[in-house]
């Protein structure tokens, strides 16, 4: 019994390891800061289901020394643990956030697997400028009633607006133009503005997230705040 809570411990401490770096990855890179809040938690709850339980588990059931099958067993669970493992970071990366756009009034969250459904590559992102997720500026006419006329027209012919890419206007090119620049600020004088944390609060566009952002153009979100709950998510 010794040998196997010993192997369950090495086990589950390399596994704690490989966990952090993932956590690291997908916090840091996939859906930055308090964007892990818009889907990074589902997918994580998989890959830690199977890298902190399952796997030491199924070595403290197969361990001991007496069975000569021992290596072949732990060589077993290992590709099983990997395979997972593999099979949760794919899912995982093809939710990760490669754009945040500002809309009229709205702020919506892209995935990459919504855009590539969309007959869009990532790399068509690049040419903004910038890492990923993209921070961009959707321009609309300020009559509302035409940016809504224009929304349902580009819905109708062309899909869902947000995944047009060609229409981003890349938040930094809008803030230094000084004509596109006084229509962003347009916008965002309509919205509420929190001094504290110098940020606007705008209502989110996101299949994981029914809320609102407190979104800064030179920063990008910075709070979440959940429609449900009311509870406020921090970066």
């Amino acid at each position: 019994m010794k040998n196997r809570i010993k192997a369950f411990g090495v086990h589950l401490a390399i596994s704690v390891v490989i966990f952090l770096a993932i956590l690291a990855l997908v916090y840091f890179v996939w859906f930055p800061g308090v964007l892990f809040h818009a889907g990074a938690w589902q997918g994580l709850k998989i890959i830690a289901f199977v890298d902190l339980v399952l796997g030491p588990v199924l070595t403290f059931v197969v361990f001991n020394t007496k069975k000569k099958s021992l290596k072949w067993d732990l060589a077993a669970v290992g590709l099983l643990q990997i395979a997972c493992l593999v099979y949760g970071l794919m899912q995982l990366e093809q939710q990760r956030i490669v754009s945040v756009v500002l809309m009229a009034d709205q702020l919506s969250i892209v995935h990459k697997m919504d855009l590539e459904r969309a007959g869009v590559e990532v790399s068509d992102l690049r040419h903004l400028g910038g890492g990923l997720p993209v921070l961009a500026f959707y321009d609309l006419p300020e009559d509302t009633t035409a940016a809504k006329v224009e929304l349902q027209i580009m819905a109708t012919f062309k899909g869902q607006p947000q995944l047009q890419v060609d229409n981003y206007i890349p938040m930094h090119n809008a803030l230094n133009d000084e004509t596109i620049n006084k229509r962003l600020q347009w916008r965002l004088d309509r919205l509420r503005y929190n001094i504290d944390e110098q940020c606007y609060w705008v209502d989110i566009e996101d299949k994981y997230v029914d809320g609102e952002a407190c979104f800064a153009p030179q920063y990008g979100v910075k709070q979440l705040v959940q429609y449900k709950d009311e509870a406020t998510l921090d970066s």
